[in-house]
Parts: structure tokens; sequence; C-alpha cells
């Protein structure tokens, strides 16, 4: 950057904190981690720090710095398929091969007799066991 636009951009004020929370980030944090319930720190700022905060406005301080913490610790991308991908054809085809076999598979185990006798109206009826 030019040393003219950096002299000028050290030469700003710093914004004020939009929530007058900001500066007791930490405290409440603490007093998170010690299980104290939002409305028990609201009365803790009362009191101490002559600061009057309604509960709700402490959860929404606090759901918004956690929520950009979550999405800070997501921005890795994460890999669900652990799979090496198919590097040549042969792969592909025993990668094909394999699902053909899964579905075969299946379709037998949907071909097995049924286990249930249903008629309408009556409860359902367990079919003897049958030797084929």
């Amino acid at each position: 950057m030019d040393q003219k636009i950096r002299q000028l951009v050290n030469q700003l004020p710093p914004k004020p904190f939009r929530s007058k929370l900001e500066p007791h980030l930490d405290l409440i944090r603490e007093l998170r981690q010690k299980r104290l319930t939002y409305e028990e720190i609201a009365h803790f700022l009362a009191e101490n720090l002559n600061l009057t905060v309604a509960p709700s406005t402490i959860y929404a301080f606090m759901h918004v710095r956690a929520r950009s913490c979550r999405q800070s610790a997501t921005a890795v991308p994460l890999v669900h398929d652990q799979s090496p991908p198919p590097g040549s054809a042969g792969d592909i085809a025993a990668h094909i091969q394999a699902i053909k076999d899964r579905s075969a598979l299946s379709r037998q185990s949907q071909s097995e007799k049924p286990r249930f006798e249903y008629v309408e109206g009556q409860p359902l009826t367990l079919l003897p066991d049958r030797k084929d």
C-alpha cells in the first residue's frame, strides 16, 4: 500500500463497539463456563458493573459469537468420503460390479417368503416356519 494511504488509514479513529457487552465478552464467557444463567449474568452485570441489560440480549450476544466461532472452525472443508477416486477403467469396472453385486443381494433378500399374513380388519398373523 502507498505510504500516504497508510498514513490516512492510521489516522482514522477506531469505531466504537456496536454492543455495550463487547468489552465484557471474556467476563460473560467465564460466567457461562461457571454455568451461570443469562438472568444471573444480567444481575451480576447490574450489581457489579452498573450495566443494565436484559438476559435475552446477553443470549443473543453470545449466540452470534458462538455461531461465528463455529463457522470459522468449519471453514476447513471436511472430507466425508474416505475412498480414493477411481484411477483407471479397471477400478471403475470393479466398482460398478461391486454395486451390481450389492443390488443382487438386496433382490435376493426381498424375494424371501413373507413371515406375516395381512388380512384387512384383522391383526397381523405370524406364518409358521416353512422348510423349503
